[in-house]
């Protein structure tokens, strides 16, 4: 499972922002949405132990955190440990889609591009493989030949 969290963590950052690539593949929109979520988990995070340390009356001067903290202490912790595998299971999202082997339309792209750039085709190719084509594909032919997908 690590192994596939730390895939799914390369092959989010080969991803390329090519506007092209949205119609066809979701991993632009899930990789927008993870960037998003490095911003706003860790704010949430703090604001849900405040809101708990609120609710359990530690505005009060004479009630100490662990005290205030004591009746919600599980639940708050239940909750952030949920939030903290949220990005975890984008990750892991990302791993699973990186071993997911080309269907034919895409093997064809894959074959045409692979030609293009007189690369070695690999004997079964991923959608990891895919990408670091695009990348490579970009990189000497533009983004005209993503027309073709």
């Amino acid at each position: 499972m690590l192994k596939t969290i730390k895939d799914g963590m390369e092959y989010m950052e080969l991803w390329p922002e090519e506007p092209l690539l949205n119609p066809v593949f979701a991993e632009y929109r899930v990789k927008k949405m993870m960037k998003l979520g490095r911003l706003i988990l860790p704010p949430f995070m703090v604001l849900m132990v405040l809101w708990s340390y609120i609710r359990g009356g530690g505005l009060h001067p004479e009630i100490s955190f662990m005290l205030a903290m004591q009746d919600n202490l599980i639940i708050t912790i239940l909750c952030l440990i949920f939030l903290l595998s949220m990005p975890l299971q984008g990750y892991y999202w990302f791993g699973l889609r990186s071993k997911t082997p080309l269907n034919p339309k895409l093997l064809e792209f894959y074959a045409k591009t692979c030609a293009r750039l007189g690369r070695q085709q690999a004997a079964a190719p991923d959608m990891l493989e895919l990408v670091r084509l695009i990348r490579a594909g970009l990189k000497t032919l533009g983004s005209d030949f993503l027309k073709e997908l």
